[in-house]
């Protein structure tokens, strides 16, 4: 008790009760800030405005579709066809927005070669019809997918972090920027 009562000591428990405080408080904003933002990617900012994952989930479904109705008229060993199923692979186990990126702008090539193919060929017409409106849902959802606010919501957090005090906080607490939906 005799210690605490020396001005010194007390100065200096206060001192590190403030600094331990102000980097446990900043851990704990900066996260919450960080996975708000991180949470944009999956769920978006509203019903009207679904995150980056709801078009991807949506062009995977389409090119699953493209899949269905090629396999009809294209041998099972063709080389479109098998890119499509690979870059419809790849997107599923993608994991980063910049790796979801990527594989879904393979996808999206892949799938329109195939589509151009299967417009050049005798379908029926149910499947033509199919081939024309697949293409067309894969365009505009890839539209979609580069005006999704994500990157917006996301450039906003790593400025934060760039500014004082959060620039020497977060990498105190290793709070890392947020990775952007781009190529």
């Amino acid at each position: 008790m005799q210690l605490l009562k020396q001005r010194k000591v007390a100065w200096t428990i206060t001192l590190a009760l403030i600094l331990v405080s102000s980097v446990l408080g900043a851990s704990l904003s900066l996260n919450h800030l960080r996975a708000d933002a991180a949470e944009t990617f999956i769920h978006g900012i509203s019903k009207a405005e679904p995150g980056v994952q709801y078009d991807l989930d949506w062009l995977i479904e389409l090119s699953t579709n493209l899949i269905v109705v090629a396999s009809r008229y294209i041998d099972e060993g063709d080389i479109e066809l098998a890119a499509v199923r690979e870059a419809n692979s790849k997107l599923k186990s993608a994991t980063s927005p910049k790796t979801k990126y990527d594989a879904a702008d393979r996808l999206v090539t892949q799938s329109t070669a195939l589509i151009y193919r299967l417009g050049q060929m005798k379908l029926e017409t149910r499947d033509a019809h199919y081939n024309k409106t697949i293409k067309a849902d894969i365009e505009s959802r890839w539209l979609i997918l580069r005006r999704n606010n994500y990157n917006e919501i996301a450039s906003e957090f790593n400025d934060v972090l760039k500014q004082f005090p959060a620039s020497m906080l977060s990498k105190l607490v290793l709070v890392k920027p947020l990775e952007l939906f781009t190529p």
